[in-house]
Parts: structure tokens; sequence; C-alpha cells
């Protein structure tokens, strides 16, 4: 029978087969020519469907190393999906990588966005424009990827970074008119004071897939970075305006940056950013990105966006809420948002009800992969206040919180409470526990072994600048998860071997909810 060439779905179909003579140069699979199939991740990024991409693609065929794996040697690709991830497939039939069954030792060089002109891909051409159009995505950069494997079965993953760093700015809508939809014509990026910037901010050259270096064109550095809205200019219709800008990794300087606007009539005003004593000497390397929120008054909220993630869990290998990821959980009771760092939760202890004990924090680490802020000796108005700092958070806004939590011994009844305005407000309603013998007014109880909550709190007071605050809180200490069917009642938190000892954590075994989670409507 006359061997035939194999899409991907051919070769899928001969491993379910359950072919035994596949090695790793793939010499063994019963195929003449196979189409290596790639998918794409880009770091810090995403595809947009359709995507074009560059490959060169090299083997050893033959005994002669370096040979080219198809016809056009800048091989063009796209993306198939939009996201973080997405299959690359070839544009055409010659822009198509083909392996032989002989053939091994690959190695395939990739960069993006593609161009017809690159031939070498020791010198594709990349660029931090010192102007830059304003499209809604970063213009300029070079996201490069490389691989060497040994079997092209099965899909070739590449992973992209980008060998420049991007700076987001958001722009408020009352950015040059109070009353919102500021009109921006054009917007320039500078160190606030040049003699304390070395570096630079905008350069092009020419980059090297094969060794990962990059070759500056002197004559093009810049310190500044330009970017002109057209003549409509950009209309802040939006809260905030994401403006991303392309940029040569940097150390911030002193005095920071500034960021200079005009409007349609031409008139000026400048804001600064990364001014604070503690950002100077910060670094932004290759592939980072840095987002900063701008504000016509510098109050020094940075807000947050909607969902708020505190997670929780066992995830690659490790756990999420440990002493490495959370250092001030033991000493202060603080714990930090890792993706937001502006936002944060403290424990309060309101209250110690006996002389004997002591409450205990801790990190819940078990083998049960749990990655949790844990308690022991939780006693009645106890709480978690989670802090959440926002600009221009509408009034009529409902927020709302998810999450596990889970005790054996420990209270039953529990407050949602939020800060609108200058009041504290909890929803409350009549709450019978699992033993029905027990209820009281509060937001919730909780069973032996844990369970999800979900809880949405409507604001009646926006909030032009400032921050949310939420407490999850013990409504009464008193009352306690003794059984599966029956609480108990007990004068302070539950006692073993002379120590508080009823565990309290954000965990239920079995659920897929395994953070802290504040939405938005």
């Amino acid at each position: 029978m006359r061997k035939t060439s194999f899409s991907a779905m051919c070769v899928l179909a001969l491993l379910v087969a359950g072919c035994q003579n596949s090695d790793d140069d793939n010499r063994g699979l019963e195929y003449d020519t196979l189409r290596v199939n790639f998918r794409g991740s880009m770091a810090n990024g995403t595809w947009e469907t359709g995507a074009e991409v560059g490959i060169f693609a090299s083997c050893t065929r033959n005994d002669a190393q370096n040979t080219p794996m198809n016809t056009n040697a800048n091989a063009r690709y796209t993306a198939a999906e939009a996201g973080e991830s997405a299959a690359l497939g070839s544009a055409t039939e010659d822009d198509s990588i083909v392996a032989g069954a002989s053939d091994h030792n690959y190695r395939f060089y990739a960069y993006y966005p593609y161009s017809s002109a690159a031939t070498d891909p020791k010198a594709i051409a990349a660029a931090a424009p010192a102007e830059q159009p304003y499209t809604g995505r970063a213009n300029g950069g070079l996201y490069t990827a490389s691989k060497s494997v040994t079997t092209v079965v099965p899909t070739v993953e590449l992973q992209f970074r980008n060998i420049f760093a991007t700076m987001e700015l958001y722009l408020p809508d009352d950015l040059l008119d109070e009353d919102g939809n500021s009109v921006v014509k054009t917007l320039t990026l500078k160190p606030a004071v040049s003699e304390n910037f070395s570096g630079t901010l905008a350069v092009s050259g020419t980059y090297d897939l094969t060794t990962g270096t990059f070759t500056e064109n002197p004559a093009s550095r810049s310190q500044q970075i330009a970017v002109d809205f057209g003549t409509g200019g950009l209309t802040l219709s939006d809260a905030y305006t994401k403006v991303p800008l392309v940029v040569a990794p940097f150390t911030v300087p002193e005095g920071g940056f500034e960021v200079t606007f005009t409007d349609m009539d031409n008139r000026q005003s400048s804001l600064t950013i990364l001014a604070k004593a503690e950002d100077a000497g910060a670094a932004v390397a290759a592939g980072e990105v840095t987002k900063q929120y701008l504000s016509a008054s510098d109050d020094g909220i940075v807000p947050v966006t909607f969902p708020v993630v505190f997670p929780l869990g066992y995830e690659n290998g490790s756990y999420v809420f440990s002493a490495t990821t959370q250092p001030q959980w033991l000493t202060d009771g603080l714990w930090i948002c890792p993706s937001q760092t502006q936002a944060h939760a403290k424990w309060i202890k309101a209250s110690d009800p006996s002389e004997s004990h002591t409450q205990k924090i801790e990190y819940v680490n078990s083998a049960n992969k749990i990655g949790s802020p844990g308690i022991k000796g939780v006693w009645t108005g106890d709480y978690f206040e989670f802090t959440l700092p926002v600009k221009k958070f509408a009034a009529g806004t409902s927020v709302t919180l998810t999450f596990p939590m889970y005790t054996r011994q420990g209270p039953v009844f529990w407050y949602i409470e939020y800060l609108d305005g200058e009041e504290w407000k909890c929803n409350k309603e009549t709450v019978t526990c699992y033993d029905p013998a027990y209820s009281m007014e509060c937001t919730y109880s909780l069973v032996r072994g844990g369970k999800v909550i979900e809880h949405t709190m409507t604001f009646e007071n926006e909030v032009k600048s400032g921050e949310l605050k939420f407490r999850i809180k013990c409504a009464d200490g008193s009352i306690q998860a003794d059984t599966d069917t029956k609480v108990a009642v007990r004068n302070t938190p539950w006692v073993s071997s002379s120590a508080y000892a009823a565990p309290f954590y954000l965990y239920l075994e079995g659920s897929d909810v395994t953070s802290v989670t504040f939405s938005t409507n």
C-alpha cells in the first residue's frame, strides 16, 4: 500500500489506532510526509482571530543540517481563534511546514506580527516607535518564540514573548473636562526630569531569532513617545480608556514620567506618573506590562478592575496562599490581592473571650491542597475586612461576593457588611441553621463541613474616588457546628488539648469555587 501524507486528524487517528513503533525523531511512524501543527500562547497579550505569524523552520534531512521544511522560508501562519492561546494554521500550501519520515533535529523560530519583507531569521525588524498611532491596541513591538524538538507529534507549542515592554495608560473621562467625555487630541510620554533618565523609551533595530539578541539603530533612540488620536481626537466616554504604548525596557527615573495632553483647541495639560520616591529605580523588563491609572486629581487612589479575585487552593505544584505568597499574614493578619495589589484584606480580632487561650492564625496547607488563611478561636465580632480602591463607582452598582467557607466546631451564624457612604450596612433576615432549633438575624449560616456563599449588595451612594469596604463577620461565636445534625452552645471557642482548635478557613472540598471574588453587575 502506498504511504500518503497525513493531516493532523490522520496523525491522531494513527496514534489512537495504537502505532507502537514511533520514536523520538518520528522515524518509526507510518508516513512519508507529515504536516506540522503549531499552537501559540502569548505572555501578557492576546491573539486576534487571523493574526499573522512568521515561522522559520529547519531540520536535519538526509544528513543535511538546517534544511528548510517548506517552500516559503518565511512561512506565514494565522491564528485560528482569539485569546491567550490559539491554533496556528498555514496561510497557503507553500507556507505549510512539512516533516519527512526520516527528518529529525527540528528547529522553529517564530515572530509576530508577520512581515513579508523578513527573509533572514537573524535580522527581523523590530521597533518601539517614537510615534505610535492609536488603534486601541499596542502598535509596534515584536513577539518572538523559538523551539527545538525531537518530534513534531503532537502539536508544537510556541510560547511568544514581547522583546519590548508595554505601558498601559488608563485615561479617566474627566481628564480634561470635569463633566466627562473629555476629548484628547494628542498624548506625549517623557521623563519628568530628562537629566534623571539615561535610558530610552523609543528605539528600532533588528532582532536575531536564533540568539535572542536585539541590535538597535542608535539614530532611532528617543526619550519620548507621542500618540496622535487623529482629526476627531479620542473621546473618553468610558470611566477609563486604555491607551497602550510599546516602550523599550526601562528603569523608572527619579521624578517619574510626565504625560502631556492636548485638547481639540491645542490647550496643554500634564500629569506625572511613577513619581513616588519608592517608584524610582524600579525596572520594567522586556515582556512586562505596567498599568498606570491617571487622575485629574492626584489623590493616590489606584482603582481596581472588577472582578477582584483573592485566589485560594493549589496551583502549578504550590499553595496559592502560603508564607511565600502572603508573608504578612502571620505578622499582621494581612492578605494582599496578587493580581491587584492595591486591594487587600485584614483579619480583625474583636475580643478575647477567654484569658486562658489565644486566638491563632495560620496557613492551611494540608494534604487536601487547601491553600487558605486559617483562624482558630473565632468569636463574636471577629471579621475579615476587604478594601477595594475605586474611582467613579456609580450609585446603584451591585457587587456580588462569592467565596467558600469551612468549619468544624466553629461559629455557625455570620454577617456580610458593606460600607455605603458613611454607614455600615448589612442585609439581614431570620436564618435558621442546619440544626432547626437555632435561628438569628444574620446574612447566612454555615453547615459543619462548609458551603459556598454568594451574596449581592447594592450601593446607594457613589464613590468618586475612594475605597469600598466589606466585612465577613462572626455574628455569634457561641453557637458552634458540633455534629452533622446538631450545634453546641459554648461560652468560648472550642478547645482541644488546652488550645483553641476549631478550624476555620476558606475552602469547600470538591467545589470549583477556589477564591474570594468581588464582581459587579
